[in-house]
């Protein structure tokens, strides 16, 4: 037997011998030790002088976690490998009235979850209905935050000199320990942006609008909490940038939220159970779906959003309709109607995930509300796709797909099945 293979035998055992707490960690580096160590032998490659003392390095802190026990800090070369910062985020701005284009950096994602982020998370996580979300923010747990915003904005286009333009400093975003950003995005005219802005310290989320031309950032309807629990970006611009269309947190939500959520549970009156309901079908399994009527009840109550309309020059903010379970929104290309998608239920569907929940489809009139409210034009109102046939390229009978026509100010356009039934067979 060769030396090489008797050395990585040897580091092995000496990982895996150890207690089941440090059993991982050292024998990853042990087995990651070994495979160079009989690559070395065969008369391969290991690259540079850098990577062997990468490499021993992490043999010693193995070896130092197993005889002391608890977490250390690896060796300097391994240290400087994982906490390399990740590349910097560019966003490219539309090309704004006056010609010019802007661009910012703004920020780099961040890289690790801390030890008390985890614990954080295990207590605040939510899982129902295929959405994954954390209950204070009100924000999906996949969604990557960005833990540093560029101090500038700068411009595309050269000056009348043809010098470089001169960038705009960033004023009034908050930055500093526990600040993070999402959700950046310009405005169609290319000359305003808006960003999502996460306090650590009280678990709240804001948005903030950057003017391009002078760089400050100013608060938008303070007070409100955004609601992102369903995945999809909180607010969106309208098609001429002066318009912000806020997915919120309703108000009746906000006050006493952990009291409510314990009077959302009522002790059970019997067992869960599943009911067959005698015929064959094909269908497919999902994890995290809704099993009690008490997953019914939460989930009802997190996607719970209230619309708001933000006016970015008079700073105004005015509340559209009554909460609802909205999944989607989008503006006509006049700025005066609101196609609106909503989950419809309760009952609510115990094999699906939410994006085969019912849908209700409607348009809704941005024109100011007269006493009766704003004006609702229901379109189309969907079932839960439960009979849905088991193929990747199978669609829900009847209308689908709502679409604005770009070319007309408000008309819609959608998909319908060809006598099919939604069916491919």
């Amino acid at each position: 037997m060769s030396a090489a293979v008797v050395t990585a035998a040897r580091l092995l055992r000496e990982r895996f011998t150890a207690s089941s707490s440090r059993r991982v960690a050292g024998g990853v580096l042990g087995l990651s030790s070994a495979v160079l160590t009989v690559r070395a032998a065969r008369g391969q490659s290991t690259t540079s002088n850098s990577h062997v003392a990468f490499c021993e390095s992490a043999r010693q802190s193995a070896r130092q976690s197993v005889k002391t026990g608890g977490f250390r800090r690896p060796g300097a070369p391994l240290e400087e490998l994982v906490l390399t910062p990740p590349d910097p985020v560019f966003s490219l701005a539309p090309v704004n009235p006056s010609g010019s284009r802007f661009f910012i950096e703004y920020g780099r994602r961040t890289s690790f979850t801390t030890l008390a982020d985890v614990c954080i998370e295990a207590n605040t996580k939510h899982r129902l209905g295929g959405l994954d979300f954390d209950a204070p923010t009100r924000m999906p747990t996949s969604l990557t935050w960005y833990d540093w915003i560029g101090p500038e904005i700068k411009c595309l286009d050269d000056d009348d000199d043809g010098d470089a333009t001169a960038p705009t400093i960033i004023s009034g975003l908050p930055s500093g320990e526990g600040i993070k950003y999402a959700f950046v995005k310009w405005s169609a005219r290319g000359d305003r942006l808006a960003i999502t802005v996460r306090d650590d310290a009280s678990s709240t989320t804001s948005l903030y609008i950057i003017d391009a031309f002078n760089g400050q950032a100013s608060r938008v309807a303070e007070g409100l909490r955004l609601n992102a629990v369903t995945g999809a970006c909180p607010y969106l611009w309208s098609s001429d940038g002066e318009q912000l269309l806020l997915w919120c947190v309703p108000e009746a939500n906000m006050r006493d939220i952990d009291s409510k959520i314990d009077r959302l549970f009522t002790p059970p009156e019997g067992p869960v159970t599943k009911e067959c309901q005698g015929k064959k079908q094909e269908t497919r399994t999902y994890a995290n779906t809704l099993k009690s009527p008490h997953d019914d009840k939460l989930f009802e109550y997190y996607t719970q959003t209230q619309m708001y309309i933000h006016t970015v020059a008079s700073e105004q903010t005015r509340k559209l309709g009554s909460p609802s379970m909205i999944c989607d929104t989008s503006f006509s290309p006049d700025n005066c109607f609101l196609l609106v998608t909503e989950i419809t239920g309760p009952p609510f569907s115990r094999s699906l995930l939410m994006s085969r929940f019912g849908r209700q489809f409607s348009v809704l009139s941005l024109a100011p509300e007269g006493d009766e409210g704003p004006q609702y034009f229901p379109l189309h109102q969907r079932a839960a796709q439960e009979d849905r046939p088991n193929r990747f390229d199978a669609c829900p009978p009847g209308p689908r797909g709502f679409r604005w026509l770009p070319m007309k100010p408000h008309s819609l356009v959608f998909v319908v099945a060809d006598g099919d039934n939604g069916d491919p067979r």
